[in-house]
């Protein structure tokens, strides 16, 4: 009998922190699962310390040569057994509720498509970095508009639907090498609602070597300004916004990769142009906390770029966050606003 839950775990050299992440799922309240390891053609210890598991649970697939992330996942999700399919990334820890609550919200609520949860951050040591944590938004509008400037979701806290991610959309792009999941969630979303839960269920490991601290390549720009571009167009319908927003976003969030953009404090105008056509088309978003939210982190991130460039439209954009998001500036936006008018 097929389990209700496949955890679909990718690991290449993966060892630090592989039994950590390993021993969290076993630890789960809800036990109805298989934990499927996709082992990435790993050189370290990794296959030994999986190997060291007597769980009939536990599936153990090897890939005879390095495929990468995103055609590790694609291979899992063809072999997953589950009706649903949890992430899981092989330097985390999923607190033992997780996979309890993501089936109960997901058998309760038949149209939702994917279930994320709030994380914590933690270090290679484990320690807390609650300067890191961010709040995910929890409606499927609010998260259909961050999809205009980011990805809503956490990768590995995500549980979704295995006959509309992998038997209708047929998973992730193998074309991306990093970004796979946002490219992911931007067609689940054009299919059917995406929610995060309220409960802070993953203890998400940022580190020098994981995926989280990979630097792009224009490639990899390249790739996102074109799901960008495809998520305004969806947002707003607007073909000239969907069109100057991604090459101008690109370049005030990956400096290090792509040049400057000529006119970055147009980006304040943009931002606003976005939300009121995406309250044009829905309405009832209106007051969502959580587009708020995003709103005002983006107008933010802004207000820090321009800090040095542009004070005018730095002040602009620190005025619509403070008004939009106060908590989110009143987080983050101590260092923030001392940049701005200094």
């Amino acid at each position: 009998m097929s389990p209700r839950v496949t955890v679909l775990m990718s690991v290449y050299n993966g060892a630090a922190y592989l039994r950590e992440a390993v021993d969290s799922i076993l630890a789960q309240t809800f036990t109805d699962f298989e934990l499927l390891v996709i082992d990435d053609a790993s050189t370290d210890e990794s296959a030994a310390i999986l190997a060291s598991y007597d769980d009939p649970r536990v599936r153990i697939v090897t890939n005879e040569t390095n495929a990468g992330l995103t055609r590790s996942l694609n291979r899992g999700l063809e072999l997953a057994r589950g009706e649903y399919v949890a992430r899981h990334d092989a330097d985390d820890r999923s607190r033992p509720a997780r996979l309890a609550e993501q089936v109960r919200f997901l058998d309760e609520n038949r149209d939702v498509a994917a279930a994320g949860t709030q994380v914590v951050v933690i270090d290679g040591n484990g320690r807390r970095r609650p300067s890191l944590d961010a709040t995910h938004p929890q409606s499927a509008a609010a998260i259909r508009f961050s999809l205009m400037f980011t990805t809503p979701m956490v990768h590995g806290a995500v549980m979704f639907r295995r006959s509309i991610v992998w038997d209708e959309l047929r998973g992730y792009d193998e074309s991306f090498r990093t970004s796979q999941d946002v490219e992911l969630w931007s067609r689940l979303a054009a299919r059917a609602p995406m929610r995060n839960l309220d409960a802070t269920l993953l203890e998400y490991r940022v580190h020098s070597q994981s995926v989280a601290a990979t630097r792009y390549t224009r490639e990899n720009v390249t790739r996102v300004e074109s799901v960008l571009h495809r998520n305004v167009l969806m947002a707003t319908g607007d073909e000239a916004l969907a069109s100057e927003w991604p090459p101008l976003w690109n370049g005030i969030v990956n400096t290090n990769v792509v040049a400057e953009p000529e006119n970055p404090g147009r980006a304040v105008k943009l931002v606003d142009a976005m939300r009121d056509l995406f309250f044009e088309r829905e309405p009832a978003a209106r007051h969502d906390r959580g587009i708020a939210a995003t709103y005002g982190g983006v107008q933010l991130q802004i207000a820090q770029f321009l800090a040095r460039r542009d004070r005018g439209a730095a002040m602009r954009a620190t005025l619509r966050a403070a008004t939009s998001a106060p908590a989110a500036l009143f987080r983050r936006g101590a260092l923030a606003l001392r940049n701005v008018t200094r």
